[in-house]
């Protein structure tokens, strides 16, 4: 059953080695303010097991009973802006639909919400098999989705290797996690003033009063003093601010962002390997020929065209502000990992 399953490379991934390596340093500490993040702590705390390298030894071990036995689903796991609709599209034209997006409207308003919140993801952790949650009816309800990518999955990952261990896994990625800070530039923008975006709920009037709001809110940014109005803990504040929503300096939210997508990368391929999960990293700067190859070999169906999307940050938002938010010290990652291709 485990024949093609992961297996990273021997010892050349800093994560097997024993020597210390900068991306190896602990996390540091946040002091988190204000009251207003109790509410979604509990949930925030479920969603970060097992994302961090240090925990995920103990996490890989909660197997737990009753996993699937599905082979038929394919789990994005990288990170936004990794070439995730792209690789969406091309699974679509592969066969394996339906290819979702959730969090991008792919499945109407409501899984557009659940998506994004805490609370349904925290559901979903407690109980990944379950038919009547709102996140579990994707993957196990009668219209359930074959190929799933973005927001919340690419998190879920620790949940979703052991629940669905027959599950194909795809980590894709950029160059390195400085490169993927500023392309993210607009999400991290949108932590702190607000999304771009109306709520599905949205009247005109309340939407053209939300884009006001964030017109202010981005007059007022200061790299180096945290918003007052942004304390709400929300699925990428935890994420990405360990559970410290908005409430720290714009600069250090950077940093972490970046030491984040260390983290994730690392935590996505050692839980692969502790549980024999079927994992294919694919970067985002291959030819489109060559990932088409590689996601024919990976997945077996006929791959013959890998489409090339551009999702590019609405309102003219451009990267080119993170530049002086950007910690001096930038981390080279690149040289810390073992290549691309199946981890197989």
């Amino acid at each position: 059953r485990n024949a093609g399953r992961a297996a990273v490379a021997p010892s050349s991934h800093p994560s097997m080695r024993g020597s210390a390596s900068p991306l190896q340093a602990p996390t540091p500490a946040l002091r988190c303010s204000g009251s207003s993040h109790a509410p979604s702590r509990q949930s925030c705390r479920a969603l970060l097991d097992g994302t961090n390298v240090t925990r995920v030894s103990q996490v890989a071990r909660r197997r737990g009973s009753g996993a699937s036995t599905r082979s038929d689903l394919v789990f994005v796991v990288g990170g936004f802006k990794t070439g995730t609709t792209s690789l969406i599209r091309a699974l679509k034209h592969s066969g394996l639909t339906p290819a979702c997006k959730p969090a991008w409207f792919s499945n109407g308003p409501a899984m557009y919400d659940a998506s994004w919140s805490l609370a349904a993801v925290a559901e979903f952790i407690a109980s990944p098999l379950a038919h009547n949650t709102s996140l579990g009816q994707l993957i196990h309800g009668e219209h359930s989705c074959r190929s799933l990518a973005d927001a919340p999955w690419q998190y879920l990952f620790p949940t979703l290797m052991r629940s669905v261990p027959n599950a194909r896994f795809i980590l894709t990625r950029r160059r390195n996690c400085t490169d993927w800070v500023k392309q993210t530039a607009g999400l991290l923008h949108n932590q702190y003033v607000g999304r771009p975006d109306c709520r599905s709920s949205d009247s005109r009037e309340q939407c053209a009063a939300r884009q006001r709001e964030r017109a202010k809110r981005v007059s007022e940014i200061n790299a180096d003093a945290p918003l007052a109005s942004a304390h709400k803990l929300s699925l990428q504040s935890c994420f990405y601010g360990l559970g410290c929503g908005a409430d720290h300096p714009l600069r250090r939210t950077a940093a972490l962002w970046q030491q984040r997508c260390v983290e994730h990368e690392r935590s996505a391929l050692l839980t692969a390997k502790a549980l024999g999960v079927s994992l294919l990293v694919l970067d985002v700067d291959l030819p489109d020929a060559e990932k088409a190859q590689r996601l024919q070999r990976f997945l077996a169906p006929q791959v013959t065209h890998y489409p090339r999307a551009s999702t590019r940050v609405r309102n003219g938002f451009s990267a080119a502000w993170l530049d002086d938010v950007l910690f001096e010290t930038q981390v080279q990652d690149r040289s810390t990992r073992t290549g691309t291709g199946s981890w197989v």
